[in-house]
């Protein structure tokens, strides 16, 4: 039976009250942005702080109402003169524009390496240039045009250091705006990091594309092409969605990992699907296709008019994962 005299301290409402006026103050950005490392640098004190709850805090609500006032009253006076005790704020995140000339080029590889940010990619219109970026992110980029007609552009993230542990609702959001040339022929090698793609690669002149994907959810949209191109994929655990174009002969290469993944073939394509690994995951085929399987799902299927059609596509599944494989 529950004591009539116990008390109850006051001590964790007041500490979740004044983390609640801590956000509204920096909402109103009359404390500059924080994050977890810097509050990580009161650790001792949240130590201290307990222990008296503990010594004190439970014989009289009084008490308890005290430390949890001093406490929160620290950590705000600690967050207003932490630039004065030389720690520095978290940087808000910043927006830069990455751009190169068209110039005299033949010809471009684009290598881009994404974090956790989201990246959006489209093509260039009725511009001058190879490529244009807006990122706005709290990362140091790494920007680098090399070559001549050949050109080699990279665009990626240098370094990230604390901003996965930074929570502020005044700050922009952090994601990469890419366009692409559609003028000149281009390679594509995407790494997209952890965060999700969406990739809309119509319009654009590609000549091969290399891509892995993390955690992040990812689209792409292949473009239309009068020659064959390859397309190598890299799965992982966040889930795929692919847009094949009509009247383009391809090669896709697809390495799965725990992530769904879905192909989405255009209206009368002639294919091929041939699957080397059987893999833990479900697999999903067109149906109507003719071919052979093991009794693990690997094998070859084809659509009927596939040997002899002007366009073709084949689809080889290397390494199948535990994530499921829809192709429609």
């Amino acid at each position: 039976m529950e004591n009539p005299h116990r008390t109850h301290s006051l001590f964790w409402p007041i500490v979740l009250i004044g983390a609640g006026v801590l956000l509204l103050l920096r909402n109103l950005e009359l404390v500059p942005v924080f994050n977890l490392t810097m509050l990580l640098r009161l650790w001792p004190l949240l130590l201290v702080v307990l222990g008296l709850e503990i010594i004190f805090g439970r014989r009289s609500p009084w008490v308890g109402t005290v430390i949890g006032l001093l406490t929160v009253a620290a950590v705000a006076v600690f967050l207003v003169m932490s630039p004065n005790l030389g720690i520095p704020s978290a940087e808000p995140p910043q927006t830069k524009v990455y751009s190169a000339p068209l110039a005299d080029t033949d010809s471009v590889t684009y290598r881009i390496s994404g974090s956790a940010d989201p990246i959006f990619i489209t093509k260039l219109s009725n511009s001058d240039e190879l490529i244009n970026a807006s990122i706005t992110n709290r990362g140091t980029m790494n920007f680098d045009v090399t070559g001549e007609a050949e050109k080699t552009i990279v665009l990626s993230q240098a370094s990230a250091s604390d901003s996965g542990l930074v929570w502020d609702l005044l700050e922009p959001v952090q994601r990469w705006d890419i366009s692409l040339s559609p003028e000149l022929p281009a390679r594509l090698v995407l790494d997209g990091g952890s965060g999700a793609l969406d990739v809309n690669l119509e319009g654009l002149n590609l000549t091969s594309m290399t891509g892995s994907f993390g955690s992040g959810a990812s689209s792409i949209v292949l473009p239309v092409s009068t020659t064959e191109y390859d397309v190598e994929l890299t799965s992982g655990s966040g889930a795929v969605r692919i847009e094949l174009p009509e009247s383009t002969s391809l090669i896709i290469s697809l390495d799965s990992a725990s992530g769904a993944i879905s192909i989405d073939l255009p209206a009368g394509a002639e294919f091929r699907i041939e699957v080397l690994d059987d893999g833990s995951g479900s697999l999903s085929l067109p149906p109507g296709i003719s071919g052979s399987a093991s009794g693990d799902e690997t094998g070859s299927w084809q659509s009927a008019g596939y040997e002899t059609a002007a366009h073709k596509i084949l689809i080889t599944i290397n390494n199948r994962g535990s994530g499921s494989i829809s192709i429609k």
